[in-house]
């Protein structure tokens, strides 16, 4: 149901598409628009709407919905018929059980215009808002008045009015923005001088002809990378200013939805911290600091006075997944630290000025570093000392052979409380359900300790789950299988090989790597996050880690022995932040959707490490297939987690399991991109990291089109590989070093009908799962929440 609303002087088209009547926010799809501060084909949020579902009844329609790719260029038809006696559907429509139903909401205008805002019956409040955004300005120094030099045109300014709305529906706070009008910022492409007109009712007396004047190392650049990363958080933006120091933060909000915007203070205000991560003890933490006040419920309030009660030391006290950067006023120093494995990305550069930046995405950094890197998983980087510093020192990471016999109680018991702890939200969730191992215990134990939580309390306790593959893919039958026995909501998503191929670049932008596995397992995830994401689900709860914690890829049949065996887990483990991690991350985050992975907790790879890796030996003589000790532990004959022939499910790659055309389809149209001229020539254009196929060369020319840097290049790894192996695992077979095939089909055996030989006298449970094969398409993007600094 279009509306239209007037946003200054342009016209904008809104597109009503949903929202859950628990819900205060509705989606509105702008297909187009004329206006500087709005996108087309974006999708925007608003809580302030009006209800008349007593007027226009509206329940989910049940319809198919392919894949789909390019964020930018999808939308609906421009083609809207208004015809006097429409046709009416005769599809039966029903309600899904995710939330309530869906109802029609108008939406309601905050003030367009100064004037308007000025002569509202806030004023008072707007006056407020508005004062202080020009007492930054001045006070930072952000411009200064000046004549307009010849040939320069100065931009205009405008007024944004927003409210924040509690849950209740009362107003929490108000908002003014002033912003840049007629100014669209490319990529790269920011003038060194800037000249604005002077700000609506804050023009100087006796200077009307002066303007504002603003260089490239004032604030607009610092609220501009910023917004690169708008995506990751849509919920909210925060900027701080203290001196030379600029933290940046766009906010997905999980915990605390209503107080926990950021940056963070302590009590006095003197330390500042923006964290993209969960604390998952994060209420334990703040009984050990009875006389500390704490502003909000935040997971992530915590770190701040941490960092005054106990200082640098105190990383390691944190549970959970994090990037942050943290602000000492004191004595003018910061600190930034990335979590034990690296679930979060995180990277660090330097500006030929001295300058340090920190930002989760290349995206914040590519231009304007001189060089820039990845921030290394388990560190934190101290100003004060100039440099970085391992804080994470498990007993596994010398690499040493453990000698702990293998207790299948306490492994299971270890995994049960990892998941439980991720249960930890304040928004609707699900679980991503491949059918395979991991993501299947994922969702057993999901659905087995949902009920009686917090999050059951708020949004039910019938367990969503999601999938993705092309048709008749094995994983679609797999995880339909595992949903019928545990009984969620079952949402299954199809997508083409074509949806997928149109989608790449996009992929790419998102995830900042050319590497050949983490693109053909990323771009499935990347499609399923949008669908998920317009659902109204913030989080998901993912299998990543088993395989590089238990041996399960298929080359680890090949291991020679024990200590191999344990050493490859170690190698596998540390490099999870580049490929998997990574994955998992990025393309859901692309999305504004949070990707939670309990098999990556601390306390879990503890336990799961400190095993003799000779009972985590494939041995097929002892009927001991990949993962056997993980397989065991869940084992269970009374109350079985899974059906035996789940349980031990051969292991299949997500990009094999979506579908195995999906490969196929991707080399193919490499083929019709690169010439095998370009590949004779591969090494003098890449000199590192030559790619050796085509489709490697087809994914580095996109990547380096959006990061040309040399220092872009380096953060992506390289070297052979065996089906995922580590360069140093190709040893174990001599034939290996001919077949360097990414994908798991290079492991012989891997493709033997993974699904033909069911376990036979295996009852699949009396509960059947909801599938739901398709949802509204939502074009837009959406949000972890993240960081910039620059000192």
């Amino acid at each position: 149901m279009p509306k239209r609303v007037k946003i200054g002087p342009n016209m904008v088209d809104y597109v009503f598409i949903g929202s859950d009547k628990s819900s205060k926010t509705c989606r509105f799809l702008v297909p187009k628009s004329k206006h500087s501060d709005i996108n087309e084909n974006t999708v925007i949020e608003s809580d302030n709407v009006g209800f008349f579902e007593n007027i226009y009844p509206y329940k989910v329609r049940n319809e198919h919905s392919s894949g789909g790719s390019k964020r930018p260029r999808d939308g609906p038809s421009k083609n809207i018929h208004n015809e006097e006696n429409p046709r009416h559907s005769t599809r039966q429509r029903t309600s899904t059980s995710f939330g309530s139903n869906f109802v029609i909401f108008l939406l309601e205008n905050e003030p367009q215009m100064f004037k308007e805002a000025m002569s509202s019956l806030d004023s008072s409040f707007w006056k407020e808002e508005v004062n202080s955004e020009i007492d930054s300005f001045l006070r930072n120094h952000t411009w200064e008045l000046v004549d307009l030099p010849p040939g320069n045109k100065p931009l205009g300014s405008k007024w944004i009015f927003k409210r924040k709305i509690k849950a209740d529906g009362t107003i929490d706070k108000y908002k003014a923005s002033l912003v840049l009008k007629g100014f669209k910022q490319k990529e790269g492409e920011l003038a060194e001088e800037i000249y604005m007109e002077q700000p609506e009712g804050f023009v100087v007396p006796g200077k009307e002809n002066k303007d504002v004047f603003m260089d490239e190392k004032n604030k607009i650049v610092r609220i501009i990378n910023g917004k690169r990363l708008k995506h990751r958080g849509p919920d909210w933006s925060g900027l701080y200013q203290y001196g030379d120091f600029y933290l940046a933060h766009q906010r997905l909000a999980i915990i605390d939805p209503a107080s926990g915007d950021q940056p963070l203070f302590n009590e006095d205000k003197k330390i500042v911290v923006t964290v993209n991560g969960e604390i998952y003890n994060h209420e334990q933490l703040r009984k050990h600091m009875p006389n500390h006040k704490f502003r909000t419920g935040s997971d992530c309030d915590v770190i701040a006075h941490l960092y005054e009660e106990y200082g640098e030391n105190f990383v390691d006290m944190l549970d959970g997944v994090f990037s942050f950067v943290l602000l000492d006023t004191r004595d003018n120093t910061f600190l930034a630290a990335r979590d034990a494995i690296g679930i979060t990305p995180l990277y660090i550069g330097w500006g030929l000025d001295g300058s340090v930046w920190i930002s989760s995405e290349l995206k914040g950094l590519n231009d304007d570093c001189e060089h820039f890197e990845e921030f290394p998983p388990g560190h934190l980087y101290s100003s004060k000392n100039g440099g970085l510093r391992r804080w994470y020192n498990p007993a596994w990471f010398s690499e040493a052979i453990p000698s702990t016999p293998y207790d299948p109680l306490v492994l299971r018991r270890a995994f049960e409380n990892s998941v439980i702890k991720r249960l930890m939200t304040d928004v609707p969730f699900g679980v991503l359900l491949s059918g395979g191992l991991d993501s299947s215990l994922v969702a057993s134990v999901t659905a087995r300790y949902l009920a009686g939580t917090k999050a059951a309390k708020q949004w039910g306790a019938q367990l969503h789950s999601f999938c993705v593959g092309l048709e008749g893919s094995p994983d679609l039958k797999a995880a339909k299988e595992v949903a019928d026995f545990l009984g969620t909501v079952h949402h299954e998503f199809h997508f083409t090989v074509q949806d997928g191929i149109d989608a790449i670049e996009d992929v790419i932008y998102h995830i900042e790597t050319y590497d050949v596995t983490t693109i053909r397992a990323s771009t499935p995830m990347f499609l399923m996050s949008r669908k998920i994401k317009s659902l109204g689900v913030k989080m998901v709860i993912s299998g990543e880690g088993a395989d590089e914690i238990f041996g399960g890829y298929l080359y680890f049949h090949k291991a020679p022995n024990k200590e191999e065996f344990h050493k490859e887990t170690c190698r596998k483990i540390k490099a999870l932040h580049l490929y998997d991690c990574l994955r998992a991350n990025k393309a859901t985050s692309a999305w504004g959707l949070e990707a939670r992975v309990p098999f990556l907790d601390k306390e879990f790879i503890n336990v799961a490490m400190s095993i003799d890796p000779e009972s985590k030996m494939i041995k097929n003589d002892q009927g001991r297939i990949e993962k056997w000790v993980l397989r065991k532990a869940f084992d269970d004959e009374e109350q079985p987690y899974l059906p035996k022939h789940i349980l031990y499910r051969q292991k299949e790659q997500f990009s094999d399991g979506v579908g195995y055309s999906w490969i196929d389809g991707l080399k193919a149209h490499a083929e019709q991109h690169v010439t095998d001229r370009m590949m004779l020539n591969a090494a003098h254009i890449f000199p590192h990291n030559t790619p050796t196929t085509k489709e490697g060369y087809y994914y580095r020319m996109i990547f380096e089109r959006f990061f040309p840097q040399s220092s872009a290049t380096l953060t992506v790894p390289g070297g052979p590989s065996i089906a995922c192996s580590t360069a140093k695992a190709i040893e174990w077979d001599a034939s290996w070093s001919n077949n360097l095939d990414p994908s798991g089909r290079a492991a012989i055996g891997v493709h033997n009908s993974a699904y033909e030989n069911h376990l036979s006298g295996v009852a699949n449970g009396n509960l059947n799962a909801t599938i739901i094969n398709n949802v509204p398409r939502m074009v837009g993007v959406g949000s972890a929440a993240e960081l910039t600094i620059r000192s």
